[in-house]
């Protein structure tokens, strides 16, 4: 779907799988910036591929993107906070349970998009830049990249740093993969310096 989108699904592909490929020449492009660092170039080259010329400006919906389905960085009490969330008019999402064209037309219609560190939050490129962000991170996973994503964009960037972290399991040995439990009330006035800023 992506590459289709893109105008490559004509391509041939070569699929390595266990093997190698020798060659006489290999030509690859240069990266267009440091991981969480895009270039306005490459920005503005997705949002017109996928958006068209003039996308919107601002949205009307309110998204929280759970990682329930991730396995780490997720908040593991959503039952607790569910009711906040709806009373805010936010509703929760698996967005890699929705197909890429899904996901870019929710994002390019979101006014508040509110999730713990993620990938999913990389769809953010399709937001307007009217919205507005909530990053939640545990103490042991602080990232930037999505800070300055919003920034390029002029989306406005909040977050939140839940006290706590809670180990993912034996099988994740780094601590950014920690989950947490998101004190209900810190999310409800987090929630409500967000929606009242004006910056």
């Amino acid at each position: 779907m992506l590459f289709r989108s893109l105008g490559v699904d004509s391509w041939p592909r070569v699929e390595l799988r266990n093997r190698y490929v020798e060659c006489d020449y290999l030509h690859f492009p240069s990266a267009v910036g440091e991981t969480g660092s895009l270039s306005p170039h490459a920005l503005r080259f997705l949002r017109e591929r996928f958006l068209g010329p003039t996308p919107a400006q601002t949205g009307r919906r309110r998204i929280y993107l759970s990682r329930r389905l991730a396995g780490r960085r997720d908040i593991l009490n959503e039952d607790e906070i569910r009711p906040i969330l709806e009373s805010h008019g936010i509703e929760s999402i698996a967005a890699e349970t929705m197909p890429l064209r899904e996901q870019i037309a929710l994002f390019a219609d979101a006014e508040l998009v509110v999730g713990a560190h993620g990938a999913g939050l990389s769809n953010l490129v399709f937001a307007p830049p009217s919205c507005r962000v909530l990053e939640i991170f545990t103490p042991t996973c602080l990232r930037w990249m999505y800070y300055f994503l919003c920034a390029q964009l002029g989306q406005r960037y909040h977050y939140l740093i839940e006290e706590r972290a809670v180990a993912a399991g034996a099988h994740h040995r780094d601590s950014g993969f920690d989950n947490l439990r998101l004190d209900p009330d810190r999310l409800r006035r987090a929630l409500d310096r967000v929606l009242q800023s004006r910056d």
